[in-house]
């Protein structure tokens, strides 16, 4: 009985060992390949293991190293193949880059104003980045230094602003720039239009003017208290004594004078 108990137990390690070593040369061979190796930086997750694969679909690839998305930069995963009890490590290298553009939504694309109005540049927008949240408006671009203490905050999360000089007391059409840059330096840009109008011009005054005087010759007798077309037959047989040429009046004044038109003439 000791006997085949022994020869029981020398042939299950053999089987063992015959094991171990089908899942080395097994494992020796599989390689380990990678979909990407460049990654899009965001604030979402990522499953290191979903980014790889093996040769063999009976190698198990596990890792306890993490990909943080929010960082861009090079970073090193070491993956651990496993086939049976048998194990290796492969270390894969990857890229975390920024190539999206934050988002800028511009108000309006034009904008008027009566000389000497006020204009507000901070009002034609708003810029967000998938990440960074909403990008703050700076007066000017800030230095690309990003050691300037003075510019940090701006680094932290990006800005925007608009760029351009206009004057609001001289009128004309200012083209602007409106610009937004996230924290990894992607930038875009949108064209605003700033129209500043001439004051309207006021309406003239209306003046009162007094009409011309119609003045025309009438003769008039200073006798019988008639005045005549200078053309007038009448006249004739006027004695001159009472003959008057009024050549200084009009009509009208003539008649509030006390005189009375020619009924034969009708002046």
């Amino acid at each position: 009985m000791a006997l085949i108990h022994l020869l029981a137990h020398t042939d299950s390690t053999a089987q063992t060992e015959v094991a171990k070593a089908s899942d080395g040369m097994i494992l020796e061979k599989a390689t380990l390949s990678a979909s990407t190796t460049v990654l899009e930086y965001s604030n979402k997750t990522t499953d290191p293991t979903s980014l790889v694969t093996s040769s063999d679909n009976a190698v198990k690839v596990t890792t306890n190293d993490k990909i943080d998305l929010t960082k861009v930069g090079a970073c090193s995963i070491n993956y651990t193949l496993t086939k049976g009890t048998a194990s290796k490590q492969e270390k894969v290298d990857y890229s975390v880059r920024d190539t999206k553009a934050p988002t800028l939504t511009l108000s309006r694309d034009s904008v008027a104003i009566d000389q000497g109005g006020a204009f507000d540049p901070k009002s034609l927008a708003t810029a967000t980045d998938p990440v960074d949240g909403d990008l703050p408006y700076v007066t000017a671009e800030p230095a690309t230094d990003k050691t300037d203490p003075g510019n940090q905050q701006f680094y932290e999360k990006g800005w925007w602003t608009v760029a351009g000089s206009y004057d609001v007391n001289t009128p004309n059409v200012y083209f602007l720039d409106v610009v937004a840059c996230d924290i990894n330096g992607n930038r875009v840009s949108k064209e605003v239009s700033l129209t500043v109008n001439e004051p309207p011009k006021p309406e003239p005054e209306e003046t009162y003017v007094e009409p011309e005087r119609q003045t025309q010759a009438y003769m008039v007798n200073t006798n019988t208290g008639k005045f005549h077309r200078t053309t007038c037959k009448d006249i004739n047989k006027m004695s001159d004594s009472n003959k008057w040429l009024a050549d200084e009046y009009t009509r009208d004044e003539l008649i509030s004078m006390g005189y009375s038109p020619c009924k034969h003439c009708n002046p």
